[in-house]
């Protein structure tokens, strides 16, 4: 399926708090198709709560965050089908053989046009795995597997939470070749504490600028 919509995301003055403790607040933007936002600071700063609250899957605490299609304004409840998200704390089914996993994963979202399974395993690099269950890849394996789900579905937003985790070297220049394919059409993302995961950003958001 090819990306034809544009989608736009506004927040005024958001903020997140847990109990008493102010996670951010005081957030400001506009962001819109065809442009890959860096999401960097500290451990703690609040970079994954800010990619769950611009998914929809969390309520802000303070201000307004609203979804555009095409310019016109969608509800939270529908956001979920615009997004994909790779991140440490989202799993996959591990159960399952690679193949089984892309006709799951794809089951439920629409793919990236021209981009068959055999297509993405061959770009996964994974031609020789046979019938292994993913629960037997290593982690650096697993982290390529989340990265591809996300990228190649045909999603709007795209938000990836540390992408490199668990990569090594090779697998950092994979994911930065298949980021440059596939991100034409797209909002997108990285929130990540390593300084080259932003090297195709368009601009930055530094999460310590909302501690107050």
């Amino acid at each position: 399926m090819p990306i034809t919509n544009s989608f736009e995301i506004s927040a005024s003055q958001l903020g997140k708090r847990y109990n008493r403790d102010w996670i951010f607040r005081g957030l400001d933007g506009h962001w819109k198709t065809g442009e890959v936002i860096g999401v960097s600071g500290a451990n703690g700063s609040g970079k994954s709560t800010l990619l769950r609250v611009l998914s929809g899957f969390l309520r802000p605490t303070k201000g307004k965050i609203n979804w555009h299609i095409n310019g016109e304004s969608i509800e939270k409840s529908v956001v979920y089908k615009r997004v994909s998200l790779a991140a440490p704390y989202v799993s996959i089914v591990e159960e399952l053989t690679l193949p089984e996993f892309l006709k799951f994963h794809f089951s439920f979202k629409d793919r990236l046009e021209g981009w068959s399974d055999e297509k993405i395993i061959d770009r996964l690099g994974f031609d020789r795995i046979g019938q292994r269950s993913i629960i037997d890849y290593s982690s650096g394996m697993k982290q390529r597997v989340k990265l591809a789900t996300a990228l190649f579905s045909a999603t709007e937003l795209v938000l990836l939470d540390e992408p490199t985790t668990n990569l090594d070297e090779e697998g950092k220049q994979w994911f930065h070749d298949l980021l440059q394919l596939v991100k034409s059409d797209r909002l997108i993302f990285i929130a990540s504490n390593e300084e080259s995961d932003f090297q195709q950003c368009n601009s930055r958001l530094n999460m310590l600028d909302f501690k107050h």
